[in-house]
């Protein structure tokens, strides 16, 4: 809804999303050291609710303009029902070979493994549902005016803002563990089912194979790749079969006590509800001098935050279906930055022009790193650091633009970033007492190891360059003047220190007694680029338009990416080159705002793989194939 007078505009607007999705899932798993391999599969149905309000207001009052807008969002992810079948085989591996080679490709280990359906056994159903919910609450108002002089132009800025948000995550699993022993019964009940004459219902796990669907077919998924997943199961089977077991009472006329064993584990260590406000204000006076030949922005932003968070902490979990022994913990963090800045841009020419900036910014740590959890298993733990800092970041820019009519825009430019606190995840040994919180369980000692995020002791480095350029021909004769063109290329170069410290023992005698003890640390420390930063990237933009009709195809590329730290330099992980090619086709039709559109995406079917720093192997790779989409549009 829009109003507008002389003096006032108002605009006011809401959108509303509720998207169903049904995912069934399936995966297979080769463990090579335990000689296993497991099959799965999940069958889901959740709801994607979005809601979005914003009414916008500006009002003119005189030579000023006051602006203000006041929005509220919520997101829902509702999963009301997941269900899971888990089942395993036992020395699943040729048994003339042996696991001592750590730089076997994962393809060979694939190869090696037996596939031995009548000794695979089905042992777990998992039924899961959680409910994630987010709200915000937003408020802005900004007062801006100019004034001229003799000497130069000066728009003033000021601003306020204030946002609350909401977040709660409740998760809840049971399970039907098909192979203890009190669930033999139900085994009985399943061998009716299935009519299997030779199988013992008193001792074993049940069989897979009266699961397995072997109508599926992959089609192309993974075209290309050395393995495929097959044997999977039937998601009309695996969901009967669940259904009927949890609400299985007698069987032959003995009741089959209880079936289905709430997993007081997972259904409570990631639990978490809390709220984070935050405030901030700012001054953005923007001066020009002469002409607009140079304009100077000088600014200043303060920023406050106040996050309460509540989760659960375990000091060690046992069996999932026991009690889980924990406590709710409640942690309030608040903070405060001053982030100045200061822009210059000098007119050279109507057609050049030189812009230079020095500005500070915060990256502040996603909330599901700093809620306050931990689960500790026997003298190790997994924890979530609440005391993250954001990181702060002071960055360089130095630009030189240039546009023309026939040229279009063409920006060439330098910047660097000097970054504090930057945050990533490790995982560290704990060599003595100094490594551990006070808070933490008695339980956590030296020898064991610490997983979570941290905030680097040393500063971040990062620089680079950018050019991008963006044209069309309307200048060419006929259709040709519909040519539209745009590139972009950046090279970055980061280094950071990542932590390593490494126990130095010495022999030391006691009496008669020679022991090897732990005497000091030293410091091994790595240097490598930041976590996610791709030293190349390249896009560009092919297009054409003619009349009603547009066509734009596309190319992404990125270079790869370090994307895990480790203490051992093997387990470090990169992912590989990728490069997405895209096209987007749109034509108008006669009718008013109507048009029909067409988008085909990664249309060369790329994968994205991440390899392993020791054995140059994929540790992960995602097929995501070629996808479409298409429709009618109508703009009012």
């Amino acid at each position: 809804m829009d109003y507008e007078a002389p003096l006032t505009k108002i605009k006011l607007s809401t959108t509303l999303n509720n998207i169903d999705i049904t995912t069934f899932q399936r995966q297979e798993n080769f463990a090579p050291i335990e000689r296993n391999h497991n099959y799965q599969a999940s069958f889901s149905e959740r709801s994607l609710l979005t809601m979005v309000n914003i009414l916008n207001l500006e009002q003119s009052l005189g030579d000023f303009k006051l602006i203000g807008s006041l929005s509220y969002s919520k997101s829902k992810n509702d999963l009301p029902q997941e269900v899971t079948i888990n089942a395993y085989e036992n020395n699943a591996f040729d048994p003339n070979w042996s696991w001592d080679d750590y730089q076997i490709h994962p393809f060979d280990i694939v190869i090696k493994a037996t596939n031995n359906i009548p000794q695979s056994k089905a042992n777990y159903f998992y039924g899961r549902n959680s409910i994630t919910l987010e709200k915000e609450s937003s408020g802005k108002l900004s007062f801006a005016g100019e004034l001229k002089t003799d000497l130069a132009e000066i728009k003033l800025k000021l601003g306020v803002e204030y946002k609350h948000k909401y977040k709660k995550y409740d998760f809840e699993q049971s399970e039907i563990p098909l192979g203890w022993g009190d669930m033999a019964y139900s085994r009985l009940y399943l061998s009716d089912k299935f009519q299997l004459t030779n199988y013992d219902w008193s001792v074993e796990d049940f069989p897979y194979a009266p699961f397995i669907d072997n109508n599926y077919n992959a089609g192309d998924f993974k075209s290309g790749a050395n393995y495929t997943i097959s044997n999977v199961p039937s998601q009309n089977t695996m969901l009967d079969v669940f259904n009927e077991i949890k609400n299985l009472k007698t069987v032959h006329g003995h009741p089959t006590g209880k079936t289905l064993w709430y997993d007081y584990t997972n259904s409570a260590m990631d639990d978490y509800s809390g709220h984070e406000n935050y405030y901030a204000a700012y001054i953005l006076p923007i001066i020009a001098f002469g002409r607009k030949t140079v304009t100077i922005i000088p600014g200043l932003r303060y920023e406050h935050a106040l996050t309460e968070y509540t989760a659960n902490r375990s000091n060690g979990p046992g069996k999932p279906t026991d009690p889980f022994i924990y406590f709710a913990y409640t942690s309030i963090k608040e903070n405060n930055y001053l982030l100045p800045m200061f822009h210059v841009k000098y007119q050279v020419f109507d057609w050049f022009d030189i812009r230079a900036s020095y500005t500070h910014t915060l990256a502040r740590a996603n909330y599901n790193r700093i809620i306050p959890t931990w689960t500790s298993w026997g003298s190790s733990i997994a924890w979530n650091n609440v005391d993250l800092k954001p990181a702060q970041s002071k960055n360089f820019d130095f630009f030189l633009s240039f546009y023309t009519n026939n040229l279009g825009l063409l920006s060439l430019g330098v910047f660097k970033k000097q970054i504090k606190d930057f945050a990533f995840s490790t995982t560290t040994f704990i060599l003595d007492s100094t490594y551990i919180r006070p808070d933490w369980p008695e339980t956590v000692s030296p020898g064991s190891t610490i997983y979570g995020y941290i905030n680097s002791p040393d500063i971040a480095k990062l620089w680079g360059m950018e050019a991008e350029w963006q044209s069309n021909f309307w200048f060419l004769p006929g259709v040709l003047k519909g040519l539209v063109l745009n590139f972009n290329y950046t090279y970055s170069n980061s280094s950071l220190k990542y932590p390593k410290w490494v126990p130095i023992y010495e022999k030391i005698k006691h009496g008669p007694v020679t022991l090897l003890e732990l005497v000091g640390t030293e410091d091994q420390g790595y240097y490598d680029r930041l976590l996610d930063q791709p030293t190349h990237i390249f896009n560009m933009t092919v297009g054409f338009d003619y009349a009603g009709f547009s066509i734009r195809g596309s190319m992404q590329f990125k270079s790869d990416v370090f994307r895990s730290s480790n203490f051992y330099t093997q387990l470090r992980q990169a992912t590989e080159p990728l490069t997405l090619w895209d096209m987007k086709i749109r034509q108008k039709l006669p009718y008013k705002g109507l048009q029909v559109y067409l988008n085909l995406n990664n249309i060369s079917k790329a994968v994205d793989q991440t390899s392993n720093y020791g054995t140059g192997c994929f540790s992960n790779r995602s097929y995501y194939g070629l996808t479409a989409d298409g429709g009618i549009r109508f703009d009012f």
